[in-house]
């Protein structure tokens, strides 16, 4: 088991408290403009790589700050700047280097569900990899076909047809081998990825509503990370992230102080 030495932590300038607040918030944009995009009702299918590759760059900036802090929590201090050099822009890496070191356990039935899900859930490792592979690869995919390039690593796109004709076919659906897809398949199929990244983010974000990472981190986790930390199984895939102006994104009934309260009464 980890233990958190029990040290004085050390001032962290505001210049880099900002810096970390505003990297939760790009994010947090990031992610919501590709489930928008996701949810389109004219979302032309075949150009799923945009909102890939807007959720892949939210989920590497998020992951980049929770480790920022998780680290300045363990170490009173912020990692070496070679730290994310090593670690890169793949989200594989990223997600098990939180897992391995940075992810504690706290004392509500939750934990078990979040810690199940993160390392036993077989389609969220496939799609990490896939958003993994679009954040990194997909920008140059045509133009290594223009210039020749005969590499025989699997492309982004080929990751993703074969992960899409999995999920249709287990769920029995239609036009599992076809390129273009329903608006029905489609809906039920971006639903499913968008469950996925939500649940992935609810989870690493309550290690911040439930300081385990810190009062620092609780003072820097930003409103995503209260807003995703509160999601319950029940909330999962409900929200409109493509909604009008008349249609907020956050809905009265669901403002955080009360939703907050609610959470750390239960004892999920």
């Amino acid at each position: 088991m980890h233990v958190i030495p029990e040290k004085k932590v050390s001032e962290l300038e505001d210049v880099k408290q900002f810096a970390l607040l505003e990297e939760f918030e790009t994010a947090d944009r990031y992610i919501k403009a590709g489930f928008s995009e996701l949810q389109n009702k004219t979302f032309d299918t075949d150009l799923y790589r945009f909102p890939f590759e807007l959720v892949a760059q939210g989920l590497e900036r998020f992951m980049k700050a929770y480790l920022c802090i998780a680290h300045y929590h363990t170490y009173q201090k912020l990692p070496d700047p070679d730290y994310f050099q090593l670690l890169g822009q793949d989200l594989e890496t990223l997600f098990e280097e939180i897992l391995d070191t940075y992810y504690f356990s706290f004392d509500k039935k939750q934990y078990q569900l979040d810690i199940e899900f993160l390392k036993n859930s077989l389609e969220l490792k496939g799609l990490i990899k896939i958003l993994s592979s679009y954040g990194q690869l997909s920008r140059d995919e045509n133009f290594k076909v223009v210039l020749g390039n005969t590499t025989t690593k699997l492309k982004p796109s080929e990751l993703w047809f074969d992960y899409r004709n999995r999920f249709l076919k287990q769920h029995k659906t239609e036009q599992s081998e076809f390129r273009e897809l329903s608006y029905e398949a489609h809906k039920k199929l971006t639903q499913h990825c968008i469950i996925l990244i939500e649940k992935l983010c609810a989870a690493l974000s309550r290690q911040f509503i439930f300081k385990r990472l810190g009062e620092k981190g609780l003072q820097l986790a930003s409103t995503m990370v209260f807003e995703y930390g509160m999601l319950y199984p029940q909330d999962y895939g409900k929200k409109n992230y493509g909604c009008s102006a008349e249609e907020p994104l956050l809905k009265p009934q669901d403002k955080l102080p009360s939703k907050l309260m609610r959470f750390f009464k239960s004892n999920e």
